[in-house]
């Protein structure tokens, strides 16, 4: 009973969407945003920062406040001594308005806003962060959906190729032109690509499944796009080298490590503010009966002070707090530079990745055109005569072979590239595109 009333909830919480019409990446982002709950996580974190350094600033202002009272008493006892209950009555009324501000408070506010407003800046690069990621693995999944559809329509393709050559060795052996098991083999080749274009339907309805999920969204129905990874072969364009220093300053991971520093020196600095004297001042204004001028209870007086005081001893807190917050501060050093080295590396590998599968496409688009021209060539060629089976055979295959390793590389490429933008904290454009 529990387990079905928290499904209920679930249900009720996260929407379920069914694509009638077919999917693109535009729609997929906009769903993301929408229903995606580490966005919406992130979002609130961000929001709570920027309510605490709002808080912080408050310490600036004065503090303000207002009162009011009203009584009411009887002296049921006259002055002959008989009793006279309710015959007199005294009503009393007070109001007040009390204010006070930290002249000086060892510099504890001012560095205290200035943590918050480093944290604000943190929360500001964590939510970029939780912002690329939910795209990034949303375009992962989107780029597998585009490359299943793509890789069953190349299934059917061979499978129509491989039925073909099933006919016509099956026409050559009927002639004693091949032996039983080269028959045999095509035969074996037919059944597989049958079995692989099984499978490659039923991973349509995996990577719809998953690519829901990253939306943040129920999986309701199978996803169809007419989207293509580089349709059309088309090869996109190598990014230009540029300054890794400057980009690592703009990647989340190094801007938060940067802001924590900041938020660690701020609190380290805010902590020597009790070894300060700290100065308030404050003032009052205060009213009795003011509606019986005449009344000897009507009473108007205010009052100012200005206190300055000073924590001779307390226990030795405040020394073990400000030794600690040191020690946050240098932890805070030792990570900002451990990020920093450690995205230097990591830059030049990814850049390098990068390039790497945009040159390996390039060649793969060439070694494919090549191997369909010698295909189409040793077809004729054997089926005139004039090639031996094992030629045609492998000729054949290694077509096959170069189209399957042409769209893997062609997926590779797009992930690479959706990686590259991700590593780099940005939103990735629509993945597969030529650029």
């Amino acid at each position: 009973m529990k387990r079905l009333i928290l499904v209920l909830l679930l249900s009720l919480s996260i929407p379920a969407v069914s694509y009638p019409e077919k999917i693109n990446w535009v729609r997929v982002e906009k769903t993301m945003f929408e229903n995606n709950p580490s966005v919406k996580t992130a979002k609130n974190n961000l929001l709570i920062a920027k309510y605490s350094y709002l808080k912080s600033l408050g310490a600036f202002l004065p503090t303000v406040s207002i009162g009011a009272s009203a009584s009411q008493s009887d002296n049921d006892r006259l002055l002959d001594g008989s009793r006279a209950f309710g015959q007199n009555l005294t009503t009393s009324y007070s109001y007040n308005l009390n204010a006070s501000y930290a002249v000086f408070s060892g510099f504890a506010d001012y560095y205290l806003a200035r943590q918050a407003s480093s944290e604000l800046d943190a929360a500001q690069a964590a939510y970029d962060r939780a912002l690329s990621d939910a795209l990034y693995n949303a375009a992962v999944e989107y780029i597998n959906l585009m490359w299943s559809y793509e890789r069953v329509d190349l299934l059917e393709s061979i499978e129509n190729k491989r039925i073909e050559n099933w006919d016509m060795i099956r026409l050559k052996y009927n002639s004693g032109n091949v032996d039983l098991g080269s028959l045999m083999r095509v035969e074996a080749d037919a059944e597989t690509i049958k079995s692989d274009l099984q499978k490659a339907r039923r991973y349509i309805e995996t990577v719809s499944a998953a690519l829901c999920a990253e939306m943040g969204i129920f999986f309701d129905d199978i996803l169809e796009t007419d989207e293509r990874i580089y349709p059309q072969d088309e090869i996109p364009m190598l990014p230009p080298k540029t300054n890794f220093n400057e980009q690592i300053e703009k990647i989340p991971e190094f801007l938060t490590a940067k802001y924590r520093l900041e938020s660690a020196l701020y609190q380290s600095r805010a902590s020597k503010s009790p070894f300060l004297p700290h100065i308030n001042a404050s003032a009052s204004l205060n009213q009795n009966n003011p509606e019986k001028p005449q009344s000897q209870d009507a009473v108007n007086s205010w009052s100012a002070s200005l206190s300055v005081s000073y924590a001779l001893f307390n226990g030795g807190r405040d020394f073990l707090s400000a030794k600690t917050a040191s020690k946050n501060f240098a932890s805070a050093q030792e990570n900002f530079k451990s990020i920093s080295v450690k995205l230097k590396a990591q830059i030049i590998s990814e850049y390098n990745a990068l390039i790497d599968v945009y040159e390996t496409i390039r060649t793969r688009r060439l070694y494919m055109h090549a191997s369909r021209l010698q295909a189409e060539i040793s077809d004729r060629k054997y089926i005139n005569g004039l090639s031996s089976y094992q030629d045609w055979y492998s000729i054949s295959n290694d077509y096959i072979n170069s189209q399957i390793q042409f769209l893997e590389t062609k997926r590779a490429a797009a992930l690479q590239e959706v990686r590259w933008f991700n590593f780099l904290g940005k939103n990735p454009p629509p993945p597969g595109k030529k650029r």
